[in-house]
């Protein structure tokens, strides 16, 4: 199967969902197009070249393929911010340097 899938890949230049289809239309056992993404992006890691096959080159992904969403130590919520904050007189403009510019009226 997966050497089915490598020359579907390189010799058709079919993407992992036409493979998909195309076994599904043939009645011919295949895993799912996310599966064959897992091999693509496996062969990436050990230098191999298939990412290049597919349309895209694996650039539509925005976040990490694998691995958790960083947590960040000893995070706190903004609802624990003391009090005084709240209560401040200075505006936001302020508290990073920019000061308050009074056009007058003409």
């Amino acid at each position: 199967m997966k050497a089915k899938i490598i020359r579907e890949l390189r010799e058709e230049d079919y993407s992992p969902k036409q493979i998909k289809g195309k076994a599904d239309k043939e009645n011919i056992p295949m895993v799912s197009h996310e599966s064959i993404y897992q091999l693509i992006r496996a062969d990436k890691e050990n230098g191999g070249t298939l990412f290049r096959c597919t349309p895209h080159h694996l650039k539509h992904r925005k976040r990490p393929v694998s691995g958790k969403k960083v947590v960040i130590k000893n995070r706190r919520s903004i609802h624990d911010r003391p009090a005084v904050i709240s209560r401040s007189s200075k505006s936001n403009f302020q508290f990073f340097g920019i000061k308050k510019i009074q056009i007058a009226e003409r």
